[in-house]
């Protein structure tokens, strides 16, 4: 389910940030405007804690789980990797239009699925 979001998907184009959770809960996948394209590297455990840091600027696009980018990835490293010169290392993040939810996707906030279990504080800058 998702963990937050402000994303505005009817918005031209679409705007705003999120993360989710695929892979049955296990894996962090971040939504920025329409990127959806990348996805953490290693799965979480089912029951614990975990600190979730994305970063978006324009120079980078970054997903660290528990401090660690290597369980998330690094765009621009991945980028190397598949020597694609041609595409931004970052994202253009833009805050959506719509409230910021916790624990649901914004728009269409009540498409299943909904994120089940408890979140900690969510510090967004």
């Amino acid at each position: 389910g998702w963990l937050m979001s402000d994303n505005d998907l009817y918005a031209d184009p679409a705007k705003g940030v999120g993360l989710s959770l695929a892979e049955g809960g296990r894996l962090v996948r971040p939504v920025v405007g329409t990127q959806t394209n990348y996805i953490a590297n290693q799965e979480m455990a089912v029951d614990g804690f975990h600190v979730l840091t994305l970063v978006v600027t324009p120079e980078r696009f970054e997903l660290y789980v528990d401090g660690n980018i290597e369980r998330g990835f690094n765009k621009s490293y991945l980028l190397e990797v598949t020597q694609d010169s041609s595409s931004s290392p970052g994202e253009a993040a833009e805050a959506g239009a719509s409230l910021m939810e916790i624990g649901r996707r914004a728009t269409l906030g009540f498409v299943q699925p909904l994120f089940k279990g408890d979140l900690g504080d969510v510090v967004g800058f």
